[in-house]
């Protein structure tokens, strides 16, 4: 991920937000090349708290289901195994977080494309799409999801009707919470 970093201070890295684009734009078409009656076997997940809220919100948008909570990882994978659902596509919010999961999409008898957001620092083992983004800021993940789900809805010619401000406002609140 490090051919993401647009330049580097002493203490951060600056992504490269053109790189940012087009990996979102990609992201997009593989979104809405499943057809809209099957969206509901796309899957996105976090493991972490306050990802959770943005996590919804995008999957309730694009018409996906949410795995949600503290054991999403094992929930999903409990899913996977069962004979009932074959997911067609699995979207998580921290590729460094969430790592059992994209195994597991992986490992399993058919093959899942995996889309995942990625700090400059991640291992892209087992993505397919990495979308590059400061996922040590709080309130990143959120706006990378936001802007994911409007690149999804202005690709399919509908509109996005959810303000970024809808997503954020919970993350802050959790994260008042955690401190």
């Amino acid at each position: 991920m490090l051919r993401y970093v647009y330049t580097e201070t002493e203490e951060h890295c600056i992504v490269d937000l053109f790189r940012t684009w087009s990996k979102t734009l990609t992201a997009a078409r593989v979104i809405n090349a499943i057809p809209i009656e099957e969206h509901k076997d796309i899957f996105v997940l976090s493991a972490r708290p306050f990802a959770q809220k943005a996590v919804k919100e995008f999957a309730k948008q694009i018409g996906a289901t949410a795995i949600e909570g503290d054991n999403s990882i094992e929930t999903f994978a409990a899913k996977l195994h069962s004979s009932s659902i074959k997911p067609r596509l699995l979207i998580v919010a921290d590729s460094k977080t969430d790592r059992k999961a994209v195994a597991e999409a992986f490992y399993s008898n058919i093959r899942i494309p995996v889309i995942a957001f990625a700090d400059v620092d991640a291992s892209m083992r087992y993505v397919d799409i990495g979308i590059p983004g400061n996922l040590t800021n709080k309130r990143c993940i959120a706006r990378l999801f936001w802007l994911l789900g409007k690149t999804v809805r202005r690709t399919r010619n509908q509109r996005w009707r959810v303000p970024v401000l809808s997503i954020l406002v919970v993350v802050v609140k959790v994260l008042k919470a955690e401190n």
